[in-house]
């Protein structure tokens, strides 16, 4: 961590006894810097529309734009316009990317917030923290901590904190000392609702990101016509020959790994790994668990990787892949298979995805002339971003609706952490040659948390046989 003193090797050491001495003696110079930096692009910039709107002095035009003067006017033109997009981007980048800080964890630090995970974690978004992507910052106790990575000057709190709930207020504040300290911009990505007191009272203030569709398995039911689309895929794969079978991660043999991960690499293809707040990056960590839909031949056609909640009773969805070539709604299958699992597990919820600009995306809510329109630009970004085709897929399960937050200092904030967490998550890295990253091994001593109600349950497997007449899944 470059901008911490060596003797303190990144924040996640920190604690808020004895916080470790943080020099800001170079932040001025950093800044002078980034100025220095963007100066010339936003001078570039202001020169290429002078030019353009002075198209007709040749002196002037001559010395801002080097010649081209001799070029066509309509091409003089859209040229003028295409470097003026190019150098206004520049100086976005650059203003964006000021400095970041190296992830940090040890073996320790990583066994102190697995044990606070599973003592603790309620909230659906509580297991991502335990991504290696995230560098810890713990409660002097270590009784609380919260996950954080810094991104382009922005320090990205994924989620709420996790541990003892007395502890939080002087977390954050400490968190947030630090982040002053350090020139970071404070955001808090995926906030609970339950938290946002505590933030407030921070001096944070809550923007609407999303909301995340949870389904209660006691509660669920494919009965209605409402519902008929889904009770219809369910049982055309049920017909085709599919069952689900559970597993924990930790109890996959070679041949189901090697299935998994040729579904993983077909589903893929040259996309990038996504998440950051809302995903785990390696599928074979203890506790999570694998719900895969194989054929007649005990064939993986497609799975879901769950990770629990242990202390909320729930699961939550990190990720849902499948082979191009399955049949239509295996997807719906897998979903409808799952909860009932979950119900029979003693789970309390399982939580699907988080869909993005849901008071934007619902004609229902984008009653004004604003939203509307913001509407119809998501609409029109819907193949790149997919947003309201994963909105509209998680509203045939007839879910409950849960707010996500984004929480910033000041509005003026929002564009600095927001751009970086759409990098975090990956949905602006164009389709690539990404080569497929080795799935990390955790270390021996890590803690192998149990999960969920039911997950050790799922070690030896379970499988889902046929639907009753009346649409209700039935199991062995």
């Amino acid at each position: 961590c470059s901008s911490i003193p060596r003797r303190c090797p990144g924040i996640a050491r920190a604690s808020l006894v004895r916080p470790a001495p943080v020099s800001v003696a170079h932040e001025p110079r950093r800044s002078v810097a980034q100025l220095i930096r963007v100066a010339p692009y936003v001078i570039g910039l202001g020169g290429l529309l002078l030019g353009w709107r002075l198209r007709r002095s040749r002196l002037v035009f001559a010395l801002l734009v080097l010649g081209w003067i001799w070029l066509p006017g309509g091409a003089r033109l859209w040229t003028s316009i295409a470097l003026a997009i190019v150098l206004g981007f520049g100086a976005l980048f650059l203003w964006l990317r000021p400095f970041s800080q190296a992830v940090a964890q040890t073996v320790g630090e990583r066994r102190v917030a697995r044990a606070l995970v599973d003592a603790y974690g309620s909230d659906s978004l509580s297991f991502f923290s335990l991504r290696r992507d995230k560098s810890y910052f713990f409660s002097p106790t270590r009784r609380a901590f919260l996950a954080y990575r810094v991104v382009a000057g922005s320090a990205l709190v994924s989620g709420d904190p996790v541990g003892d709930e007395d502890e939080f207020d002087a977390l954050l504040a400490e968190f947030r000392r630090i982040a002053r300290s350090q020139g970071w911009r404070l955001a808090v990505v995926g906030a609970s609702d339950q938290q946002l007191d505590r933030y407030r009272a921070l001096g944070l203030r809550p923007i609407p990101m999303g909301e995340e569709a949870v389904l209660r398995p006691g509660e669920f039911s494919l009965e209605g016509r409402a519902i008929r689309k889904v009770r219809q895929s369910v049982s055309r794969l049920e017909k085709a020959g599919y069952t689900l079978r559970v597993v924990a991660a930790e109890h996959v043999d070679p041949a189901l790994r090697a299935e998994l991960d040729d579904v993983s690499a077909a589903w893929r293809g040259n996309q990038p790994e996504r998440g950051f707040s809302m995903a785990i990056d390696d599928l074979y960590v203890a506790g999570t668990v694998f719900a895969a839909a194989e054929d007649a031949d005990g064939r993986v056609g497609g799975f879901l990787h769950l990770a629990p909640s242990p202390a909320g009773r729930g699961w939550s969805l990190s990720t849902m892949r499948r082979r191009h070539e399955v049949p239509n709604g295996l997807t719906e299958f897998l979903i409808v298979e799952t909860v009932a699992w979950a119900g029979e597990a003693g789970a309390s919820e399982v939580s699907l995805n988080s869909c993005a600009f849901t008071d934007f995306l619902s004609s229902e809510r984008a009653v004004t002339p604003a939203r509307r329109l913001l509407r119809r630009a998501l609409l029109a970004a819907d193949n790149v971003f997919q947003l309201e085709r994963l909105y509209a897929f998680n509203r045939k399960f007839f879910p409950e609706w849960r707010p996500r937050y984004l929480s910033v200092e000041r509005l003026t904030h929002l564009p600095p952490p927001g751009l970086p967490y759409l990098h975090g998550e990956s949905p602006l890295l164009p389709p690539g040659p990404w080569p497929r990253q080795p799935e990390p091994k955790p270390p021996a001593a890590e803690p192998r948390g149990t999960g969920a109600a039911g997950a050790r349950s799922a070690g030896a497997g379970w499988r889902a046989r046929s639907m009753s007449a009346s649409g209700a899944p039935t199991h062995r």
